[in-house]
This record gives structure tokens, C-alpha cells and sequence, in this order.
């Protein structure tokens, strides 16, 4: 099965942080993290892919612990940057003699980015507890990862996402529609300020170059 109909079998949608997913699980059960906060589901599970027309997760974290699954198609390769810098690399994959994992755990608090490096697609689940909401990733900035983290920047550079909004603005679904309908406003506005610019040089009279041509002969010297 190739990547297409995978995305089409297991209804995946493109997800903010890069590749596609679906959300398969959403527990009835609620918890709160921390104590007294907003309450969540105890647990939410995904499918999650990273293709070669999208083949980077970028770098992000969440306050939920992340548990990965392996299901099939190539290796993908996890960067996990901890909140002390320490810089960690996994593969999630079902080569166990090469030192790959079936499973993968990311603890909450931590930066993670995933890569596919070869390969058509590399499908995995994750279940994530207390369950996944926008409102607890985060998606990294590179002023603040720069400030953060200046010795590992070289290494974890190319798996921050960069946008024209702040990358924090839109880390849900609503404000991301809500981008497209600001920007589906300015290119219309652009549009009519256009319009408005060709009606009034349309309207403009035609000036006859004849004036100007006898002006230019009798100002010659006479024969």
C-alpha cells in the first residue's frame, strides 16, 4: 500500500507541525495537568505519517508524555532535546539488529522532532497521556531556540519551522483558519485597490500628441 492510499484509508490530514495524521482515540476519562488546571482526556492516540513530500516533523514539545508506536514503511529518525540540553537520537523502526525501536517515549517537556530519511513513508501511532490538546504544544521558535539552546542550534536549525506569522499564534486549528481568512482579506483588498488604480487611468482623457508636433516645427529654424 503506498502513501496515497494510506492517507486515504486512514483519513489523515495534514498536521501543523509537518506529515499527516488522524486522531483515533479520545479517553471519556478526564485528568488535569498540572493539578487544577484545564481538564483533559486521560489519553488520546493517533495515527501519524511522515511522507517524502513531507517528510519532517518539526521541532516542537508537548506537556503530555508521548508514547510512539512503529507500525510500517521506512525508519523515522527522532531528534529529542531535553530541557537541559542534552541531545538525544532515536529510530523508531522494526530493524531491532541495527539498534531500532518498536517503541519510542518522549517524556513531556521535551523537544522532539522527527525525520523521514528515506523512503516513501514511515507510519507510526502515538498515545499521548494525559490526552493531546493544542493548547499544550508548543511549536519552536528559532529567536527563542537560538537564546535557549546556542550550542545545539547547528543541530536542530533545519527542524524549526519557519513562518511569516509567529509560530505560537497559530498553534491551534481555529487560529490557523482564522490566518487564512485574514490573508484571503488582504489579497482582496489588494485586488479592489487595483481595480480602483486601472478604472481612474482609464478614465484619464486621451492626450493628442498634435499640439506638441506643431509646437516642435515651428520652433525649427525656417528655410
Amino acid at each position: 500500500m503506498n502513501k496515497r492510499q494510506l492517507i486515504e484509508k486512514l483519513s489523515l490530514e495534514p498536521h501543523i507541525e509537518g506529515g499527516y495524521f488522524s486522531r483515533t482515540y479520545s479517553s471519556e476519562l478526564e485528568t488535569a495537568i498540572p493539578p487544577g488546571s484545564k481538564q483533559r482526556c486521560l489519553l488520546s492516540s493517533i495515527f501519524y505519517m511522515l511522507t517524502d513530500d513531507s517528510p519532517i516533523g518539526y521541532l516542537h514539545k508537548n506537556k503530555s508524555d508521548i508514547i510512539h508506536y512503529f507500525h510500517g514503511g521506512s525508519p523515522l529518525s527522532y531528534l529529542i532535546l531535553h530541557p537541559d540540553g542534552n541531545l538525544e537520537r532515536q529510530v523508531l523502526g522494526a530493524d531491532l539488529d541495527k539498534g531500532q525501536q518498536l517503541q519510542l517515549i518522549v517524556r513531556g517537556g521535551c523537544w522532539k522532532a522527527s525525520e523521514l530519511v528515506s523512503g516513501e513513508f514511515g507510519l507510526i501511532s502515538e498515545a499521548v497521556s494525559p490526552g493531546f490538546d493544542y493548547e499544550d504544544m508548543e511549536l519552536a521558535e528559532s529567536n527563542s531556540m537560538k537564546c535557549q539552546f546556542p550550542q545545539q542550534w547547528e543541530q536542530i536549525a533545519k527542524y524549526v519551522r519557519y513562518l511569516l506569522l509567529s509560530i505560537n499564534k497559530i498553534n491551534s486549528p481555529r487560529r490557523h483558519e482564522e490566518h487564512e481568512e485574514e490573508t484571503e482579506i488582504k489579497d482582496f483588498a489588494s485586488f479592489v485597490v487595483t481595480c480602483f488604480k486601472l478604472m481612474f487611468l482609464i478614465s484619464l482623457p486621451v492626450i493628442s500628441p498634435q499640439p506638441f508636433l506643431l509646437a516642435y516645427h515651428r520652433a525649427q529654424p525656417q528655410p
